[in-house]
């Protein structure tokens, strides 16, 4: 049998190994691959900085063309602007103060008023009145214009004959075509760009070691148009030297200048000639300091031998055996509960999987025992639990049975788990206690059930206690003790029982209405005809107040022949009205017809809305109460 390997032993004596060999491997080292490799890092780092010059030389250059372009959509935009304020104020020229003031507000520098014939007619400055669109070069520019007058065009920027300085103009017509209005901006920002662009500015911003210099020369004029050197005077032997140079970077070539021996690169670029400088003293220091880095240089690169070295093992030993026992952890995950059978041959990982394989063997014998419990207990209780952790879901057979779920070898486990928590759905439509978590439930049989929801970090569980035996008969008790008898009505239990529960959630309450109703003449009726037509003049009441209420409504007998009525729920006052108004019809309906005489529904009524006349169910009973009282006696009064 091959034995474990501890990682304890086995990584000091890896690390001691590569030490020595290192120490071995050290002398054979030359002088000639130093200088090599000083000598083509210094030719890869001029081509990378000659790429990067180009770069931001192409890039500024594209910047300022896009400052120039929305420059000229700005020029126009104002140009627009003045023109719209022209036809605004119903003018197409103001005097030269009123011009100036206005370009203050614009703030541009000029602005002209052309007649629509194309003549200066008005403006900020007054030497350019009675010019035309043919008084020289600049301004034939917008001649177009007087035959095409959708046409807005804004000039390049061109030097201003008067005063002798850069402008940029723009010219649209007025709507209404009463004339053109011009205006001038100095392109400050624009001017501000290009000096912000300029390739003085590029170099300055580019890093250079301490033995190398670049200039930019003219490859027309053979002067320095840039430099990383401050005084460019000493390299005026640039413009009297011809220097080798094509579009690739040229092969190194080596030049004395005031002294000193360089050794040189050039590139030609669009017009200019790159020259990358070396002093060849400085490349020799960098080599003698090369060399005397050069123990430091090896011991990295030991480490770096080492370091690779303890890498392959990690990877090799530990980072597979790892990856396979994660993958073991993820079947668990999963949901299985099968011990993990690999072999690692490292001590340590050994432990741990026959550490992790205990649990596991725990888990499956707990699990074991509680199902049998669970199914063997005489209260049915089911259970229910999906663990997002372990993407699984588990029940009990007595899940099944109390749901009515038939466990067919056709249903596959996913198909029983969709089945449970569709008749979980079923289940959550028919509460009849929120704080007992009391269920009704109907599949086949009707069956009363306790469900209790628990969530934690990884599951959702639901545990479902079939309560039938004695919940139905303790609801039908409870049912009847809030139901009045002669009417089915609820009684004054009843009724303030689902009020107060209804004003737990008043958002459910919308516009609503309370309603007091109190049968008329029922002694008399009792006492003429006896108590049984009695008993049917209030049921005849309760029936047609029942019909008119509807769904949302509670309606009650609270006691001899008064009534009570809470309508609710409702989107508008109107809606609300409407169904007290069809209540106060069913006065002076039939509800008994004999030969001689016909019976009818009489009754005072009250009532008081919500929330317009209150917020509180007690205080609505008041109101409508005394109002009831109110109508009794007027309708006592007027017979």
């Amino acid at each position: 049998m091959k034995k474990n390997k501890s990682i304890k032993r086995i990584l000091p004596n890896l690390v001691s190994m590569m030490i020595i060999l290192f120490f071995i491997w050290i002398f054979p080292v030359n002088f000639y691959i130093q200088r090599s490799m000083l000598h083509e890092g210094q030719r890869i780092n001029t081509i990378e900085m000659f790429a990067q010059l180009e770069q931001l030389i192409a890039a500024n250059a594209e910047k300022l063309q896009i400052e120039e372009a929305q420059f000229k959509k700005d020029c126009i935009r104002i140009a627009q602007k003045l023109a719209y304020h022209m036809k605004q104020i119903g003018k197409s020229y103001l005097d030269a103060a009123q011009s100036r003031e206005l370009a203050e507000k614009l703030n541009v520098d000029e602005i002209h008023f052309f007649s629509p014939e194309g003549t200066v007619i008005s403006g900020t400055h007054p030497q350019f009145y009675g010019y035309t669109f043919h008084s020289g070069q600049h301004l034939k520019f917008f001649e177009p214009m007087l035959h095409d007058r959708s046409l807005q065009l804004c000039q390049d920027i061109v030097t201003n004959t008067a005063e002798g300085k850069e402008m940029q103009y723009a010219a649209v017509w007025i709507e209404d075509g009463s004339g053109i209005v011009q205006i001038g901006l100095e392109p400050r920002s624009l001017q501000q760009k290009k000096d912000d662009f300029n390739l003085k500015n590029i170099i300055d911003g580019m890093p250079f070691d301490i033995y190398g210099f670049l200039h930019v020369i003219d490859k027309k004029t053979h002067t320095i148009v840039a430099s990383t050197v401050k005084n460019t005077a000493d390299w005026a032997v640039f413009e009297k030297e011809e220097l080798p140079y094509s579009a690739e970077v040229s092969e190194t070539f080596h030049r004395y200048y005031n002294g000193t021996r360089y050794c040189m690169y050039t590139k030609e670029y669009q017009g200019y000639v790159f020259v990358r400088m070396y002093d060849s003293m400085g490349f020799i220091h960098t080599l003698f300091k090369s060399l005397g880095l050069v123990m430091i240089a090896f011991i990295l690169l030991g480490a770096v031998a080492i370091i690779f070295v303890l890498r392959w093992y990690i990877q090799k030993k530990l980072s597979n055996n790892l990856a396979k026992i994660v993958g073991e952890l993820q079947k668990i995950e999963q949901g299985s509960l099968d011990d993990i059978r690999i072999k690692t041959g490292i001590t340590e990982f050994e432990e741990l999987l026959f550490y992790i394989n205990q649990i596991l063997n725990s888990l499956r014998l707990k699990q074991k025992h509680f199902m049998h419990v669970l199914n063997k207990s005489e209260i049915p209780v089911g259970v229910y639990e999906k663990n997002s952790f372990c993407r699984q879901t588990f029940f009990n057979e007595r899940l099944l049975e109390i749901l009515d779920i038939e466990e067919e070898n056709t249903l596959s486990h996913e198909e029983l788990t969709a089945l449970i928590e569709e008749k979980f759905s079923e289940i959550k439509n028919n509460l009849l206690s929120e704080n007992d978590k009391i269920y009704k439930y109907s599949s086949g049989t009707e069956k009363y059930l306790q469900c209790e929801k628990v969530v934690d970090e990884q599951s959702v569980s639901y545990y479902l206690v079939d309560i039938t035996d004695f919940w139905g008969e303790a609801y039908h008790i409870k049912q009847q003790s809030q139901l009045d008898v002669l009417t089915s009505l609820y009684n004054k239990r009843g009724f303030y029982a689902h009020l107060y529960s209804l004003y737990e959630k008043p958002e459910q309450l919308g516009f609503a209405a309370m309603i007091v109703i109190d049968a008329d003449g029922l002694k008399s009726i009792n006492d003429t005809y006896g108590h049984q037509m009695g008993d049917s003049y209030l049921r005849a009441i309760a029936d047609a107040i029942k019909k008119i209420s509807g769904k949302n409504a509670v309606v009650a007998r609270e006691g001899g022949d008064e009534f009570s009525v809470f309508l609710y729920g409702f989107e508008s006052k109107e809606e609300l009205e409407h169904v007290i108004r069809q209540m106060k019809e069913i006065r002076g309906q039939v509800f008994k017809q004999e030969k001689s005489h016909a019976h009818t529904l009489q009754f005072s009524m009250g009532y008081a809305l919500s929330p317009d006349e209150g917020t509180d169910f007690r205080a609505l009973i008041r109101i409508a109460d005394e109002r009831m009282y109110q109508n009794k006696k007027i309708r006592k009064t007027h017979g």
